[in-house]
């Protein structure tokens, strides 16, 4: 939602249906080895972001100018925000959705040889973008954010129904409900 204020030379938005979770390390060594003059920001979620951290490891051994924002709400907002549009009030149980407060991905960077930040205020931002992006060496921000609001990508993935016949499936089509009169399924209510 912000891409439009970075203007930035060229953006990948590789969201997919489901987020195409962890492949913004892969587009973005691409990126820095198309264009090694130039910065790279490498944008992900916190669970996004575990699924390939090692690639840091690639980034620093080559030197590659690549800043990594790790937006770190402490949960699959995805699965959440779509859980919390459907159930709402309904069922108050997310046992899966949570993720560590004590994951410190600065500390991570740090172990592959990158600069590491955590950054808790908006306030603090733009100068430690600053300060990573003039030392021109791999680097990570460890961005704590809300986990709401709840994004318009996500609202319209979830398709949020009240009609009995539907079966809602979030992030992938709801189904028309089967009812079954004398052994045989049919489409319509019973």
């Amino acid at each position: 939602m912000t891409l439009e204020h970075a203007s930035p030379k060229v953006a990948i938005v590789a969201t997919g249906y489901l987020g195409f979770l962890g492949t913004g390390y892969g587009y973005a060594l691409g990126a820095a080895i198309a264009e090694p003059g130039r910065l790279i920001v490498n944008c992900h979620g916190d669970g996004s972001a575990g699924f390939h951290i090692q690639e840091l490891d690639t980034i620093a051994r080559f030197g590659l100018n690549i800043m990594t924002v790790v937006f770190n709400n402490y949960v699959w907002g995805m699965s959440v925000n779509g859980q919390d549009l459907l159930y709402a009030d309904k069922v108050k149980a997310r046992p899966a959705i949570k993720l560590s407060k004590e994951c410190k991905y600065e500390v991570v960077a740090e172990g592959f040889n990158c600069d590491g930040k955590k950054v808790t205020r908006l306030e603090e931002v733009s100068s430690v973008v600053s300060k990573l992006a003039k030392a021109g060496r791999p680097s990570l921000i460890n961005l704590i954010v809300s986990a709401k609001p709840i994004t318009p990508a996500t609202m319209s993935m979830v398709g949020m129904t009240e009609d009995k016949n539907v079966i809602v499936v979030p992030y992938y089509d709801n189904v028309p409900r089967a009812y079954y009169k004398d052994g045989k399924q049919t489409n319509g209510a019973a």
